[in-house]
């Protein structure tokens, strides 16, 4: 299955099956790099990150990520927490980085996502570029489009 056929870098899915969205802060290191290595090891697969961004251990396998950014932006942001052209052009850049995938609600989480400041160490908010210790919320929502039409239109959103 090719996917962006007509893109400079199309995504060419190796196989149908890979791994749901689960982030580096939900599951740690020791379990992110072990399904890296064994989804690269498998071959014929893929990985999505989760919408907290790209971890150096999701990179250890050398597997085909898929990188999940959800209404927080995380991995893709600015400080004060608005779209990075910048950090969006850095991952996609990252060779192992095939696609990016819109997470556009939170599921059971109406209000959105929450993480307390205690568990937002230093290597977390490296990979989600926000503030150490300092409690983070996704909301349930994209602020930047309510439409189809806006979504597809994201740049003109941020060019100015």
């Amino acid at each position: 299955m090719v996917i962006g056929p007509n893109c400079p870098k199309p995504f060419v899915a190796k196989g149908l099956i890979g791994m749901s969205g689960m982030s580096y802060g939900a599951l740690g290191d020791r379990a992110v790099t072990a399904l890296s290595l064994g989804l690269g090891r498998a071959g014929g697969t893929w990985m999505n990150t989760g919408e907290g961004g790209v971890s150096d251990y999701h990179l250890r396998g050398n597997v085909d990520l898929i990188m999940q950014i959800g209404p927080g932006l995380f991995g893709v942001r600015t400080k004060e927490g608005e779209m990075s052209w910048e950090q969006l052009q850095n991952k996609a850049g990252i060779e192992q980085i095939k696609a990016f995938e819109l997470k556009l609600a939170q599921g059971a989480k109406t209000r959105g996502g929450h993480v307390e400041g205690e568990k937002v160490t230093e290597e977390i908010a490296a990979i989600r570029n926000i503030t150490p210790y300092q409690t983070v919320d996704s909301p349930n929502r994209f602020k930047e489009f309510d439409d189809v039409y806006g979504m597809l239109d994201l740049s003109n959103v941020y060019v100015k």
